[in-house]
């Protein structure tokens, strides 16, 4: 989504993994198309990593175009500034979870599903993860062009 949003010309994500000549390709393409700048959103779990591929372009920037930067947002992204929505949605996930304690209940995640409140027992969400959509890829892939 982060890449869909932010106009990455490049996602690399665990689900789907680019060889670090496929995204050599893609950078030059962009720089090819007149692109002032490249974007790649590469997600944790990603091979090849954020890192080794910094590297790789910074070895070919001749090649691409471009300069290379690595901005790991992980922390900045979770200082953002919260909107009306999330300060709601997190009042409203509070006050349910604060219900469930009061009703002697514990051990379960309390979260939205289908618009819903619902209690979800730890067991069955520890570990699960959630699987990132082919048509979501897809379109990633096709808005980079």
């Amino acid at each position: 989504m982060a890449g869909i949003a932010g106009g990455a010309e490049a996602v690399c994500l665990p689900e789907a993994s680019q060889s670090l000549e496929a995204i050599v390709a893609l950078v030059s393409d962009a720089y090819v198309r007149g692109k002032q700048h490249c974007i790649i959103n590469v997600a944790q779990g990603a091979d090849p990593d954020a890192v080794a591929i910094r590297d790789h372009l910074s070895a070919r920037a001749q090649e691409t175009g471009f300069g290379v930067e690595l901005c790991a947002i992980a922390q900045i992204q979770r200082g953002g500034v919260p909107s009306a929505h999330d300060r709601f949605l997190a009042t409203v996930l509070g006050a349910e979870a604060v219900r469930a304690l009061a009703e002697g209940q514990s051990g379960v995640l309390v979260g939205m599903q289908a618009g819903e409140l619902a209690r979800t027992p730890l067991p069955e969400v520890a570990g699960c993860v959630r699987p990132v959509s082919p048509a979501d890829i897809e379109l990633a892939r096709v808005l980079a062009q």
